[in-house]
């Protein structure tokens, strides 16, 4: 799930800038080019996949750092300490 958030937040937020009309710059070195026409339909569409992906990578990042902690303080079975 972390890999899958990881992937759909980008492309959603490229989605959602290139259906508002509006440039997509790659750290000031170049722009990236529009994935679709201007359409404010879509661009909605792909605002809210961003915010949920947004939300949705946030707990799984929490529940994971959760699941470590627990394994160190817990089980004290040294995942932890290999990571």
């Amino acid at each position: 799930l972390l890999y899958l958030g990881l992937f759909v937040m980008p492309l959603s937020g490229w989605l959602m800038s290139s259906a508002a009309g509006r440039p997509v710059s790659f750290y000031g070195w170049f722009d990236l080019p529009a994935l679709d026409a201007p359409n404010p339909e879509l661009a909605g569409l792909f605002r809210d996949v961003h915010g949920m992906a947004a939300t949705l990578l946030l707990i799984v990042i929490g529940v994971h750092a959760g699941a470590a902690l627990l394994h160190h303080c817990y089980f004290k079975d040294g995942v932890l300490q290999r990571m």
